[in-house]
């Protein structure tokens, strides 16, 4: 799906080269962004409309850069791609910053994604992709949304998963975040908590660390304001040995200062 989306960002930067024999109307004198929206109709003959683009919308800044421009594809395309219309972004240069991609009907029954959205960086590099997911899917595997992160090497960094009130609201947990390293591997998850759960369980955030093997080397419990208020325990970290045995244990106060080391 980042291909379709990445292929819709590369045709639009090329359409200035291109010999159009598009029709051009004007459909707004004045949008939110203090310039003109044009409306652009595709005919065959044109590359777009050999690429199953039928019409676009250009809205342009008040100083006459384009803003944003949004593709829409004929019946055919989006049926083979699984999007029928996508967006794509542009910052004061004229440099794409985002690109949006929206899935038909039938492409969301299956995958159940209706949106996806590329975020990128001052380089053209990809910095982050969304996945959007329809809530009869969420009710499925619990993910409303996936983030992606990546660093300047290309390589994925973080994850994001952040659930649906019914998936959070059985499980206790809204969002884990798991970062890698250079290869891929996990290094670290964190896990957030409802506030229902902060409340009943005390523990608002849980994070554990990972080493080469996947062995979990260290663990966190961040607590609660008002489990800290009465205990003064704002956060416990444990270590733990390559076999998982319990190394040490520290306890830090409210204010993030170590209170106490405890050993077997």
């Amino acid at each position: 799906m980042k291909t379709t989306v990445y292929a819709l960002a590369t045709l639009l930067l090329g359409m200035s080269n291109w010999v159009l024999a598009e029709t051009r109307s004007t459909v707004e004198a004045k949008n939110e962004y203090g310039g003109k929206s044009m409306m652009v109709t595709f005919s065959s003959g044109d590359k777009p409309y050999g690429e199953g683009i039928f019409q676009s919308t250009e809205r342009y800044a008040r100083n006459g850069k384009l803003v944003k421009t949004e593709m829409y594809y004929n019946d055919e395309s989006a049926r083979t791609s699984g999007v029928f219309k996508g967006i794509v972004c542009f910052d004061n240069n004229e440099k794409m910053t985002k690109t949006e991609a929206y899935y038909t009907d039938d492409s969301t029954r299956k995958n159940g994604i209706f949106q996806s959205i590329d975020h990128y960086d001052g380089n053209g590099r990809i910095a982050r992709t969304e996945m959007h997911y329809t809530q009869g899917s969420a009710l499925m595997g619990g993910v409303l949304k996936r983030a992606e992160y990546y660093g300047v090497d290309g390589k994925k960094a973080k994850v994001e998963r952040s659930y649906s009130d019914e998936s959070a609201g059985k499980n206790g947990v809204s969002k884990e975040i798991t970062y890698l390293d250079g290869n891929g591997k996990q290094v670290k998850i964190e896990t957030l908590y409802t506030k229902e759960h902060a409340r009943r369980e005390k523990t608002w955030k849980a994070v554990i660390y990972l080493d080469g093997n996947d062995k979990i080397v260290k663990s966190e419990a961040y607590y609660s304001s008002e489990s800290a208020r009465r205990n003064g325990i704002g956060k416990s970290t444990v270590y733990l040995d390559s076999n998982g045995g319990i190394v040490r244990t520290e306890i830090y106060n409210r204010r993030g200062k170590l209170h106490k080391t405890t050993a077997p």
